[in-house]
C-alpha cells in the first residue's frame, strides 16, 4: 500500500549501497525516479560514486606509470651500471638537475698500472691479451669497489679509481690503501690463473694521492664521465709512476700517509720534484704488516734520515749501514731491499743524478743521496 510506496525507494537505493560496496563496482548507480528527499539523495550517491570512478581510474593510470616508469628506471641502470657506477645513477635519479654540474671534495685518488705490460702483450695473441685484461680488470676493479671506491676509468692497462664521492665514508684514505693492498694479494692469484694458461705474469704499481679535486659528471649531454680532474689526480699518476724507480709497487703521498700512519706500518722513501708542480713531493710505501727484522731496519732508517738532515753525516752513515743489515753479525742474512743512503765526498747537493720521464725529474739541492745498486737516488 501506502507505506510501501514511501520505502520502496529507500529500499532501492540501499541495495545499490550495498552492491557497490559488496562488489566495488563503481558503475552501478542508483535509481532515480523523484525529485523528492530520495531522489536528491540518490543522485548524491550516483554522484559520489562517479567521482570515485573517476579517482580510481586516474589511480589505475598513475601505477601503471609508475610500473612502466620503475621497469624503465632498472633498465636503464642495468645498462648504465656498466659504464657509471651505481651510487652516481642513485644521485642523478634523485636530483636530475644534478648531473651536469661539479663539486670541490677531498678525494683519495688511486691509479695502478701493469709493468713492462707492451712487451706482454706483443707475445700474445690479440684474444688473449683480451682475456687476460679483462680477468684482471675482473679482480682488481671488484677490490676497488668493495673498499667503497669507484672505479673512474681504464687506461689502456692502467685503472684509475677515487674513494670519497659522491658521498663521503670519512675514511678515504684507509679505503683506497686498504684497497692497494689487496689489490698487491690479489696479483698473486691472478698470476697463478694466468700461468696456468701458459701466459706470462703480470706485475704492477700502485700510486695514492689524498687531496681536493673537482668531481662530477663532465663532458655533454650525449657522452658524460663521472671523474676527478685537478692537480691532486695528475700528482697520484706521477706517484704511480715512480714505483718502477723505487722498485715498490705500493707508494704514496704525505698526504695519504699523514691518513693512515697510525693503521699500516709505512716507511720514507723518497722526496722527489713531480714534473708539473714547483715543490717537492714526499713518498712513502706500506705495508700490511713487518716483520721483527724490517721493523727494526725501517726504526735505523728513519732514525739515519732524521740524522741526515741534521747534517750529522757519520752518525746517518752507521744507522743506514745497520738498516742495510739488521741482523746480528755472522747470521747470514741479505740486506733489505730498499734503497739505503750513502754518503760521498762529494757534497750531497751536487752529486745526483737527474731523473727525467713522465713521472717527474729529480733535481739538484732536493736533499739527500740514497744509493742501491749502483744507482743514486734524490731525498
Amino acid at each position: 500500500g501506502f507505506a510501501r510506496y514511501l520505502t520502496e525507494p529507500v529500499v532501492r537505493l540501499e541495495r545499490t549501497m550495498t552492491r557497490v560496496m559488496e562488489t566495488s563496482d563503481l558503475s552501478l548507480r542508483a535509481e532515480v525516479r523523484f525529485s523528492d528527499e530520495i531522489g536528491r539523495l540518490a543522485e548524491s550517491f550516483n554522484g559520489m560514486v562517479s567521482a570515485l570512478d573517476e579517482a580510481y581510474a586516474r589511480i589505475k593510470d598513475y601505477a601503471a606509470e609508475a610500473v612502466h616508469s620503475r621497469r624503465r628506471e632498472r633498465k636503464v641502470r642495468s645498462i648504465f651500471q656498466k659504464y657509471v657506477p651505481a651510487t652516481v645513477i642513485d644521485q642523478i635519479f634523485e636530483r636530475p638537475d644534478s648531473a651536469l654540474t661539479g663539486e670541490e671534495r677531498v678525494l683519495t685518488v688511486l691509479f695502478s698500472d701493469i709493468v713492462g705490460f707492451t712487451g706482454i702483450s706483443e707475445s700474445l695473441k690479440p684474444a688473449e691479451v683480451v682475456d687476460s685484461l679483462n680477468h684482471y680488470f675482473e679482480r682488481m676493479g671488484g677490490i676497488i669497489l668493495e673498499q667503497s671506491g669507484i672505479v673512474d676509468k681504464y687506461i689502456g692497462d692502467a685503472i684509475m679509481g677515487f674513494f670519497g664521492a659522491p658521498s663521503s665514508t670519512g675514511r678515504e684514505a684507509l679505503d683506497g690503501v686498504e684497497a692497494a693492498l689487496r689489490m698487491q694479494e690479489a696479483l698473486g692469484e691472478f698470476n697463478r690463473w694466468q700461468v696456468a694458461k701458459g701466459r706470462p705474469p703480470f706485475r704492477s704499481g700502485v700510486g695514492l694521492n689524498h687531496g681536493a679535486v673537482t668531481v662530477g659528471n663532465i663532458g655533454f649531454e650525449k657522452k658524460m664521465d663521472y671523474t676527478a680532474i685537478g692537480d691532486m689526480v695528475n700528482t697520484a699518476s706521477r706517484i704511480e709512476g715512480l714505483t718502477r724507480y723505487y722498485r715498490e709497487p705500493l707508494l704514496v703521498s704525505s698526504s695519504v700517509w699523514k691518513e693512515v700512519r697510525s693503521r699500516y706500518p709505512c716507511r720514507f722513501v723518497d722526496r722527489v720534484a713531480v714534473k708539473g708542480r714547483t715543490g717537492a713531493v714526499s713518498v712513502f710505501t706500506v705495508r700490511r704488516e713487518v716483520g721483527p727484522s724490517e721493523e727494526k731496519a725501517w726504526k735505523y732508517f728513519h732514525a739515519g734520515i732524521k740524522r741526515y738532515y741534521d747534517r750529522a753525516f757519520p752518525e746517518a752513515l752507521r744507522y743506514f749501514a745497520a738498516a742495510a743489515h739488521p741482523g746480528p753479525r755472522g747470521s747470514g742474512r741479505r740486506p733489505l731491499p730498499f734503497p739505503v743512503p750513502g754518503l760521498h765526498q762529494e757534497s750531497p747537493a751536487r752529486r745526483v743524478d737527474r731523473h727525467d720521464g713522465d713521472v717527474g725529474e729529480v733535481r739538484p739541492g732536493s736533499g739527500t743521496i740514497f744509493s742501491c745498486s749502483g744507482r743514486n737516488y734524490t731525498v
